[in-house]
């Protein structure tokens, strides 16, 4: 699943939306696993709209400062503090 939470809240939202889409489908794909996960639908709703990622995991050793950076304020649960469409495609780590 995909929805950033403020959609799953049912709240207004921009295309920061598309952002937090992206920063999972990268998660994936860098890491072979999703950031929010769960037996059911439902808990996997709960664990995306609490957005707490372990940034303490045996595999973010191995990732850049800069690629840390990405995820944080890619999938920050605040969309006023997530990072924007342009600045993501001019972050340090892309």
């Amino acid at each position: 699943m995909h929805m950033a939470p403020e959609v799953l809240n049912r709240k207004p939202y921009t295309s920061k939306v598309d952002v937090w889409s992206t920063c999972i489908v990268l998660y994936g794909l860098l890491f072979g696993e999703m950031p929010f996960e769960g037996d059911t639908d439902q808990k996997i709703t709960h664990n995306i709209i609490k957005s707490e990622i372990n940034y303490e995991r045996s595999y973010w050793k191995n990732i850049s400062p800069e690629a840390v950076d990405f995820f944080k304020i890619g999938l920050n649960k605040d969309p006023k503090k997530r990072i924007n469409c342009h600045s993501m495609l001019n972050h340090p780590w892309l």
